[in-house]
């Protein structure tokens, strides 16, 4: 759950953090503001929401095998990677990539 994701980011980075919903249409604009071709916003636009919607949710041992164990939580993954995605960092007012953030209509993410 995006709960999930956001709690454990809030924890290790120690400033709150949150995922608001994309609309189709804003997150269709942000993707055009970073200049993607129009397939490639087609593709990531249904593939988001696809994931949003429960699609991405059933779970095969397809990792484990390649890997050999079990895969890490995404709360231990955070964690361990809180340096990098910016603990004790002022956040920047950019999306990653350096595009500027996607506009009210369409939610941070």
């Amino acid at each position: 759950a995006w709960s999930e994701v956001t709690d454990a980011l809030t924890s290790a980075l120690g400033r709150p953090i949150r995922y608001e919903p994309a609309s189709v249409i804003g997150y269709m604009r942000h993707l055009s503001r970073r200049k993607l071709p129009r397939g490639a916003i087609v593709v990531q636009t249904i593939l988001h929401f696809l994931l949003r919607f429960g699609q991405g949710a059933t779970e095969d041992s397809t990792l484990e095998r390649l890997l050999g164990r079990p895969g890490r939580g995404i709360r231990e993954y955070i964690d361990d990677h809180a340096e990098l995605l910016g603990r004790g960092q002022d956040p920047d007012p950019r999306t990653p990539g350096g595009s500027t953030p996607p506009d009210r209509e369409s939610g941070r993410f």
